[in-house]
């Protein structure tokens, strides 16, 4: 399993890894994941964006999966923008990857905020948008006081874990599938003061930057979300300026769509947009 050296030595080593299609490539993707997870989990929809002539390059992020870092931890939100950067460049290097054109992004959840930060970044470089579920905003609502201990908090011992509370219930309707997050060692249980206090801060700065974003966007939200804030994440994706748009509210579905019972037509239809856009 490929791990890709940095830059320098406060950059850990991510892995990661290219699916290429049996023929030529016909487009590129980026795969981020989201929160406690890791990119192997992404298998049945890498396989389907190759048949339909997409390469891939998914990788763990820092502190996730196979990735070197503090385990759920990031010193600065700006780092996960910094990480996809590097992991496009590396790919750049492959014939097959620098032969599809402009990259899209895909990303799930956490992938999904970071995602936005990285197409704000340099949108020229991109394609394209995707996003399911994107952590835009937090479903369970903190109060201001405890957020406020947290930010003092985080100055003096960043990486304070603590219980994630993320059951596979919470996540998918499909009962197989929660077990096996349940059961995954790979998973994360916990979250940093440090990493929430970095990620309520890319959230907030989202607020001003949407308006921004003008890549072409499709973004479907699950509606009974219990992890990210539905509302929210509408409310933004809404708000961003890309003439091809398509902000799509999936009733009575959990947080990870693609691991719904139905999850094979949401891949499909993410499929079928990645693919226009990076053909053109």
């Amino acid at each position: 399993m490929p791990l890709l050296e940095r830059r320098d030595s406060y950059s850990p080593k991510l892995s990661w890894e290219l699916h290429a299609p049996e023929a030529d490539a016909r487009g590129a993707v980026l795969l981020t994941h989201g929160y406690a997870e890791h990119r192997a989990r992404y298998a049945e929809a890498i396989a389907t964006w190759n048949s339909l002539g997409l390469i891939v390059a998914s990788y763990d992020l820092r502190g996730h999966g196979h990735s070197e870092g503090p385990r759920g931890h990031v010193r600065k939100f700006r780092d996960y923008v910094t990480d996809a950067e590097d992991v496009i460049e590396e790919a750049s290097k492959d014939e097959r990857w620098a032969a599809a054109g402009k990259p899209a992004l895909f990303g799930h959840s956490l992938g999904g905020l970071i995602s936005t930060h990285v197409a704000l970044s340099r949108q020229n470089r991109y394609s394209g948008l995707a996003m399911t579920s994107p952590f835009f905003g937090l479903a369970m609502k903190v109060p201001a006081v405890q957020k406020a201990l947290g930010r003092v908090v985080s100055r003096v011992v960043p990486r304070l874990p603590q219980k994630s509370g993320l059951a596979g219930r919470d996540l998918t309707h499909d009962a197989d599938r929660a077990r096996k997050y349940d059961e995954d060692p790979l998973l994360v249980q916990h979250v940093t003061v440090g990493w929430f206090v970095q990620s309520e801060a890319a959230q907030v700065a989202l607020e001003e930057l949407a308006p921004f974003v003008k890549l072409p966007v499709f973004c479907l939200i699950a509606g009974d979300d219990r992890v990210a804030d539905a509302n929210k994440a509408e409310r933004l994706a809404n708000s961003f300026a890309s003439e091809d748009k398509e902000v799509r509210l999936v009733d009575g579905r959990f947080h990870e769509l693609l691991n719904e019972p139905e999850r094979q037509t949401y891949v499909d239809e993410l499929g079928e947009r990645l693919l226009r856009w990076t053909t053109g």
